[in-house]
């Protein structure tokens, strides 16, 4: 349905299946934006703080990904999501850099 609800990218655990990625963590998160931002409404990619002492979160929207080429890149283990695409396709690329767990 050309959305994701809030989530990371990171989890608890390690990879464990054999190979280079074995024992490590995804750690930084990529976004490319490959669609023309005419060629679409709504789907906008949103960031999620929680504020200490607040029950209400700083939510960021990320305007600067719009521009078709865009990157953005994040820490994997921030919440982040994808509104509804309301007209149109939205398309993107995603990728993940793994590296060792945060000591």
């Amino acid at each position: 349905d050309q959305y994701y609800d809030w989530h990371c990218d990171s989890w608890d655990g390690i990879y464990t299946h054999e190979g280079p990625t074995k024992g490590k963590i995804r750690k930084l998160s990529v976004t490319v934006s490959l669609s023309d931002e005419k060629d679409y409404e709504g789907g906008e990619l949103e960031f999620y703080f929680p504020r200490e002492g607040s029950i209400k979160p700083s939510v960021k929207r990320c305007t600067e990904i719009k521009e078709q080429g865009s990157i953005v890149f994040f820490p994997s283990f921030l919440l982040h999501q994808v509104r509804p695409i309301t007209k149109g396709k939205r398309h993107s690329l995603v990728c993940w850099h793994v590296g060792n767990p945060f000591q």
